[in-house]
């Protein structure tokens, strides 16, 4: 999905944008933007000239933003079933609050999996302008 944001600082190649700061983004109301004065970096890989103040278009991988969705908050939801289950296994159904500190430990490994994933991608998935409005 495009974007639209303020140019607030240049550093290279990355760009921090303000998101939802113009009437247009005030009348999508999209998710991403939802949040008034959002702060995030994006890449400008087509070398636009760029200053302070100028609004840019960019865009947001659909895919991209399902995905890193799902590893944030259904990956450790489905991790603390899984640990849950494995704990019932192992502890029985009678002790039921080692099996709870068993999904609750599933819910931390689902957060570390994104952690590390994000830690592992870096910079590869950050957003990219697409155009100066």
């Amino acid at each position: 999905m495009y974007e639209c944001g303020v140019v607030q600082k240049i550093s290279g190649k990355t760009v921090t944008i303000k998101c939802g700061t113009n009437s247009a983004c005030a009348a999508c109301k999209s998710p991403i933007c939802r949040k008034k004065d959002r702060i995030f970096e994006v890449k400008n890989l087509n070398n636009f000239e760029l200053a302070e103040g100028d609004e840019v278009e960019f865009l947001l991988p659909s895919g991209r933003t399902v995905f890193e969705s799902f590893l944030v908050l259904i990956l450790p939801l489905i991790l603390f079933i899984v640990f849950y289950y494995i704990g019932k296994g192992i502890f029985g159904a009678e002790s039921e609050g080692k099996n709870i500190l068993c999904g609750v430990l599933g819910i931390a490994n689902g957060f570390l999996i994104a952690l590390f994933y994000s830690r592992l991608r870096g910079n590869k998935d950050m957003p990219v302008i697409t155009r100066k409005c």
